[in-house]
C-alpha cells in the first residue's frame, strides 16, 4: 500500500501572510478624540461589508467591499483607537471626515499585505 507521499507533483508551497491574498490594515478613531462605542463599530463594520463599490475605488455606487479577518482589543466606551484587519480586491481610501459615512469616525490606511503571487 503507498503512503501519501510528498513530492513536488502532489502539493504546492508558496510563501504568504496567513491572511489570505491581500490583507489591509486600518486604525479606526472618533474624530472628537473620544471613546469608541460598540455602536460606531458595528456601524463601520456593517458598512464595510454592504459596500457598493466595483472593486477599482472610482466609482459612484459607494466604496468598495471588504471582510473583517479581525479587530483588535476593544473595549466599548474605553478604547479610542482599534485596527480592523481587512481583506478584498477593493480600493480602500482614507477617511478622515464621516469614514464610510459614519458621522463622527475618521478610518486611516495604515499598511497592505499581499501575497506575493
Amino acid at each position: 500500500m503507498a503512503g501519501i507521499g510528498f513530492s513536488s507533483t502532489n502539493y504546492v508551497t508558496k510563501a504568504g501572510n496567513g491572511l489570505g491574498p491581500r490583507t489591509l490594515i486600518v486604525n479606526l478613531v472618533r474624530e472628537d478624540s473620544g471613546a469608541l462605542t460598540q455602536a460606531n463599530l458595528d456601524a463601520f463594520v456593517k458598512a464595510l461589508g454592504n459596500a457598493g463599490g466595483s472593486g477599482n475605488g472610482s466609482d459612484q455606487d459607494g466604496p468598495d467591499a471588504f471582510t473583517v479577518a479581525g479587530i483588535s482589543t476593544f473595549t466599548a466606551g474605553s478604547t479610542t483607537s482599534v485596527y480592523l484587519a481587512l481583506q478584498g480586491t477593493g480600493t480602500f481610501t482614507t477617511d478622515t471626515d464621516d469614514a464610510l459615512g459614519i458621522t463622527g469616525l475618521s478610518a486611516t490606511l495604515i499598511t497592505t499585505f499581499a501575497d506575493n503571487v
